[in-house]
């Protein structure tokens, strides 16, 4: 039976999305200061470049016709040495966050107990597990590994690893409830809805058990939020307001502070770094190594803005929070950097999207660029570990099946549209 494709209403998704909170961010509902109009102005500055850059590439990059959902992938699903690969990653992150949950005492606390010794008490370099690489490992590795590894599954077919992929969303909650955060889960719903959104746009039933998994993942947010909020009668709308709503907003009031205040390390230009983050993070690492001294843009960034400010409306509220997109685009070349960053963004997201059928490392980093940008708002996903270590290892994984040709050939000007 033939499919009909239905409208696409992935792209204007990727914009209104931020227009909703950034209107939003001027109501009641904003538990801090409302941004200024010039912080708006910011922001609708990153949305038009993102547009231009989404626009550009549609405009310019003229892909092949479209070719069947199965076709997508050259990528050998059937062969040993991808399973042995895609398993063995699998549970080596599995292994290292279970010995991180025993050492840390996650399995012998109660819950409360050990989210007030994450959360409330403070951390020093190895003192969850008293391994200080294993700390860093569960972080470096465990879930950048499992991460890249869901873009992979839902590129290139969930079927023949069904088992893989339940193992790699088993490591997002293990690492959750290791860490006591949030945004794996998070991610782990916005990967889910752009798979499904997919396969609507295809004309493609959409698989039941991929609906549950969504909404077990909102359920999981909600009830992550309800613990963490307290008791009382307004237990769930006091964790909606604060752990949901509160998250999209506060990033923008915190940029707003940091832009009006002169002697903020936004206004320290970087040129470029703070993009590069966990790119730069390794560098700083490997300089350590030698004795010498050097830091990341991204690692000054985020011990920077983890020192909370009063930006409360009438009275004084102290939040921390991670920087937008915009911080990190700003920070790196001000205003420009903000117009150069979202059209690049855009551009990227472009790209993935319109080879999603015809290259499984198209698609993936259509999944994850998607992903991230709707978090944007709350912390600049190109500061994060995962993000160019995803990038990064869906090229990997290219090389490592043997598919030298990364990216599909552009069509030639004699093929017909």
């Amino acid at each position: 039976m033939k499919q009909t494709k239905r409208t696409d209403f992935r792209a204007p998704l990727l914009v209104g999305w931020w227009l909703l909170w950034l209107v939003i961010s001027q109501t009641a509902m904003n538990i801090a200061a409302p941004p200024s109009s010039i912080a708006v102005l910011h922001f609708v500055v990153l949305l038009a470049a993102f547009a231009a850059g989404f626009v550009f590439i549609k405009k310019a990059h003229r892909a092949s016709a479209p070719i069947g959902r199965r076709a997508i992938s050259t990528f050998p699903i059937h062969s040993t040495k991808v399973k042995w690969i895609v398993y063995g990653l699998s549970l080596l992150a599995t292994i290292l966050l279970l010995t991180s949950l025993q050492l840390s005492g996650a399995f012998t606390t109660g819950f409360m107990e050990y989210f007030a010794r994450l959360r409330m008490d403070a951390q020093e370099a190895g003192g969850l597990t008293g391994i200080k690489i294993l700390d860093t490992l569960t972080k470096v590795l465990a879930f950048p590994v499992s991460y890249g590894l869901i873009l992979v599954i839902l590129a290139v077919g969930v079927k023949p690893f069904r088992l893989a992929l339940t193992i790699c969303v088993l490591n997002f909650g293990l690492f959750s409830y290791l860490w006591q955060v949030n945004y794996p889960i998070i991610h782990l719903f916005w990967l889910a809805f752009f798979y499904m959104s997919s396969l609507y746009v295809d004309g493609a039933a959409i698989n039941r058990r991929t609906m549950i998994g969504l909404a077990l993942a909102c359920a999981l947010l909600v009830l992550s939020a309800m613990n963490r909020f307290g008791d009382g009668d307004d237990q769930l709308f006091g964790a909606v307001q604060r752990y949901v709503v509160g998250y999209h907003l506060i990033g923008f009031s915190f940029y707003d502070f940091q832009l009006a205040n002169p002697n903020s390390i936004l206004h320290v230009h970087t040129y470029g770094r703070s993009s590069l983050g966990f790119l730069e993070q390794f560098l700083e690492q490997a300089f350590r190594m030698i004795g010498v001294d050097y830091l990341a843009a991204s690692s000054e960034n985020a011990a920077y803005n983890d020192t909370a400010v009063s930006i409360g409306v009438s009275q004084a509220q102290d939040f921390n929070a991670f920087g937008t997109l915009a911080f990190t685009f700003y920070r790196d070349f001000h205003i420009v950097g903000i117009a150069i960053g979202g059209f690049v963004y855009g551009a990227a997201i472009a790209y993935g999207l319109r080879n999603l059928r015809r290259s499984w490392i198209a698609a993936g980093m259509f999944y994850l660029l998607a992903t991230a940008w709707m978090m944007g708002m709350m912390v600049s996903p190109v500061e994060q570990t995962y993000f160019w270590f995803c990038l990064a290892f869906l090229m990997v994984m290219s090389l490592a099946s043997r598919r030298w040709r990364i990216f599909p050939l552009p069509r030639r000007r004699w093929e017909r549209p």
